[in-house]
């Protein structure tokens, strides 16, 4: 009698060894298992594993079986199983590696238990052609940092930068204001008004930049340049940007005037 075929004899579908767990399933249209494991491949199987589909932890998403076949590291508790009518009745044994801890290092990765047969310590170069090529349905590399310390440099070299669009260029000739904007992103920012083109009799605009309290629907302004007669650009420095929402608010007066003018912000995080 075969290893696997010794192993379909066994009358309990789990079975537990130091560090490992063998699930020999029997298809049904939808199982789950409440099995623990960090690491979880085919052993053996009967049943077209394109047809058969394995969540982990939650029932959706479920993914095919093909895609982790050969080997999937992501620490879960609950397995569902699901295939197709085809495939109810055949076999499938899964091998599912336990207690596999990862710690991160300058060096490299060390491998607290070995459950996938690499070094208890090693490098990211030496391990990187044997790590499963089937990881989850994208292609990564799941891995759980349960015991490490992330520092962020003091001195961050690099920041996230956007140009966001306030207010278009446009001819405008009657007040208003635009919709709430979100900034929330952002810490600090550089507003720049330009008004290119100016035209009517005694025409008159005056520009505010305002913050949103969430809690009232209140605006507060941040910015105002006002009593605009001729075109020109005026700038405003925002340090400390705390708003989640912004808006920019116009008013227009004189006989017939129109105004093109945009509002731009180039900000930071």
């Amino acid at each position: 009698m075969s290893l696997l075929t010794s192993m379909f004899s066994f009358p309990k579908e789990v079975y537990r060894k130091r560090n490992y767990t063998v699930l020999n399933v029997e298809l049904k249209e939808f199982q789950t298992y409440d099995v623990e494991g960090d690491f979880l491949a085919v052993l053996y199987s009967n049943a077209d594993i394109t047809k058969v589909y394995i969540g982990f932890n939650t029932q959706d998403p479920i993914i095919p079986l093909n895609i982790v076949s050969s080997g999937v590291i992501t620490p879960f508790s609950r397995l569902y199983i699901k295939c197709e009518s085809s495939e109810v009745g055949k076999k499938i044994i899964f091998i599912i590696g336990q207690e596999a801890k990862f710690t991160i290092s300058t060096q490299g990765i060390i491998i607290q238990s070995d459950n996938v047969g690499l070094a208890k310590e090693t490098t990211l170069s030496a391990i990187r052609d044997r790590l499963p090529s089937s990881l989850t349905a994208s292609g990564n590399l799941r891995i759980a940092i349960l015991e490490t310390t992330i520092k962020q440099p003091i001195d961050i070299q690099d920041h996230w930068q956007e140009s966001v669009t306030l207010l278009p260029s446009a001819a405008r000739t009657t007040s208003g204001n635009t919709a709430d904007i979100d900034v929330g992103r952002f810490i600090c920012a550089e507003i720049c008004l330009d008004v290119t083109s100016v035209s009517g009799t005694s025409p008159t605009l005056d520009v505010y930049i305002e913050g949103k309290d969430q809690v009232s629907g209140k605006y507060k302004v941040l910015f105002s340049q006002t009593g605009i007669t001729a075109v020109g650009t005026y700038w405003f420095t925002i340090t400390t940007l705390a708003f989640k929402y912004l808006r920019v608010r116009w008013v227009i007066g004189g006989t017939t005037p129109s105004f093109t003018f945009s509002v731009g912000m180039e900000a930071k995080s």
